[in-house]
């Protein structure tokens, strides 16, 4: 459990790694097909798409930058996930 004295206690991490790219758009973006599964590429970009400060439609690698994502890392404390006896 932890506490003064004892310690912080245990976590559980769950965790993408690091160096695995992985690429996609935030939950609050709408594509125009309602239930599309990917994105189309027009000359301006859709609303709510922030750009990171690269050029939308120009080049693989613009997109790409676009479309990455950082890796994600939770911790759960041990506590939230077992019963007291």
């Amino acid at each position: 459990m932890g506490g003064p004295g004892i310690g912080p206690g245990y976590y559980v991490v769950i965790q993408e790694h690091p160096t695995e790219p992985r690429f996609g758009l935030d939950v609050g973006v709408a594509l125009s097909l309602g239930s599309a599964t990917h994105l189309a590429i027009t000359p301006a970009p859709p609303p709510a798409i922030d750009l990171h400060g690269r050029a939308w439609n120009t080049n693989a690698a613009e997109m790409a930058g676009i479309t990455r994502r950082l890796p994600v890392r939770v911790a759960i404390h041990a506590s939230r996930l077992i019963t007291p006896a």
